[in-house]
């Protein structure tokens, strides 16, 4: 789920309110008879991020040190790898918090809300099934923003449950094609991303690149990007102790660049 995350940063632990200048409102028109250009106006919103403090100590005695030797491996190494899950499992939660709705965002809806037209059904009728995901991609491609004007920006990732994995990975297959009929036209359209920590396999989302749009966001603080790690000898124990803080936290900034997809029954 890392590859569907963008990038944010924060001066503090305070909340930061993140502007989203939606450049859909800008008008562009030829010039008028008097010399004038048509004016127009920058639409401001914003959706608020914040971090908060994630991380533990734990203690090895003298006599495990001892007694295990090498095979405890790198404590560093060791916390990174936990600490790479606890953030992987948060950001699943985060995109599945309130059954599938997401976080609530500034105008008092949830991401994934009807009103938004970003929840879709995907019947699972193979017949159709690449069809009704070409159909999906036109249609974020044809969001528009306060402007009335269309962003144009199609999904790049689509991810899905680990049990979804092989029905995905087939209808995005490339085949030797011997009709014009034959041809899979989703065929290196869709990179699949598989998270196996996601709770219903008949719930996927299509998302485009954090790069290309904004959208679901990890926050660090300025400066401390990374885990820090420090670590000493209990001197009445002979323990050694090991510690790792991490600066972290999550936002969701735009809707359009995502939609739910709900798997239903094929009739």
């Amino acid at each position: 789920i890392a590859a569907l995350f963008g990038r944010d940063t924060v001066a503090t632990f305070n909340p930061e309110t993140r502007a989203q200048v939606d450049w859909t409102s800008l008008a562009l028109a030829d010039k008028l008879e008097d010399g004038h250009y048509k004016h127009s106006f920058i639409h401001e919103s914003g959706e608020t991020v914040q971090v908060a403090i994630i991380g533990g100590i734990t203690s090895k005695s003298y006599e495990l040190t001892i007694n295990a030797g090498a095979r405890l491996g790198n404590d560093g190494a060791q916390f990174g790898k936990r600490s790479a899950a606890e953030i992987a499992d948060r950001k699943v939660a985060f995109v599945q918090q309130a059954s599938n709705a997401g976080p609530t965002m500034k105008d008092g809806n949830p991401v994934f809300h009807a009103s938004r037209g970003n929840i879709v059904e995907f019947p699972q009728v193979e017949a159709t099934m690449v069809r009704s995901l070409m159909g999906f991609r036109s249609a974020m491609a044809k969001r528009k923003g306060i402007g009335d004007v269309m962003i144009g920006t199609y999904p790049t990732h689509w991810m899905v449950h680990s049990e979804f994995e092989e029905t995905a990975l087939r209808l995005l297959a490339s085949v030797q094609a011997s009709a014009i009929a034959d041809v899979n036209p989703l065929a290196g359209k869709l990179q699949v991303v598989v998270e196996p920590r996601l709770a219903d396999p008949n719930v996927s989302w299509l998302v485009a690149s954090p790069a290309k749009m904004d959208g679901a966001v990890q926050v660090y603080l300025q400066g401390h990007e990374a885990p820090f790690t420090d670590s000493r000898i209990d001197f009445d124990t002979d323990a050694v102790q090991f510690k790792i803080r991490f600066p972290f936290g999550l936002g969701w900034l735009e809707w359009r660049s995502w939609t739910r997809l709900d798997h239903t029954a094929g009739a």
